[in-house]
């Protein structure tokens, strides 16, 4: 008969383990769930929380602002470049046509084409001049553009 006992004895003590277990893995599976719903108690912190808003909304305007100088600043330099190019393409067409001409006065020398030669080298040097200066604009531009940048 005391075999028998401990025999209920250790299927007892067994028994008792496995409602151990169980209740254990119910713990520990309300510890998850209870965990797993923090983050729906409170709101997350994010970077905003810890900015003063007036100065952050101030420097948000200010970085908005030089963006859109730099923005504008790259539009008149394209706008520069293009006007540019336009002076040089005509300075470019016209010293071709006045270097064909002085070639075909060249081989025909005739002194009566002297005025026109120097009008069209004055017209020549109009154009040279009109391309500086659109050059010195795009310069500004550039500049412009830089400043924004920085």
């Amino acid at each position: 008969m005391s075999k028998s006992l401990r025999l209920s004895e250790k299927w007892f003590r067994r028994g008792l383990w496995l409602v151990a277990l169980v209740f254990a893995s119910f713990l520990i599976g309300l510890g998850g769930t209870v965990v797993g719903d923090l983050p729906k108690v409170e709101t997350p912190l994010a970077l905003d929380d810890f900015l003063d808003r007036p100065a952050a909304q101030a420097l948000r305007a200010q970085v908005k602002e030089a963006r859109q100088a730099e923005q504008d600043a790259q539009t008149a330099l394209e706008q520069a470049q293009l006007q540019r190019n336009k002076a040089r393409s005509e300075s470019a067409a016209e010293r071709e046509t006045f270097n064909n001409w002085l070639a075909a006065r060249s081989v025909t020398q005739r002194a009566e084409h002297d005025p026109e030669v120097l009008a069209r080298t004055r017209a020549l040097d109009a154009l040279k001049q009109a391309e500086r200066s659109t050059q010195k604009a795009e310069e500004q531009q550039q500049q412009a553009a830089l400043d924004a940048r920085q």
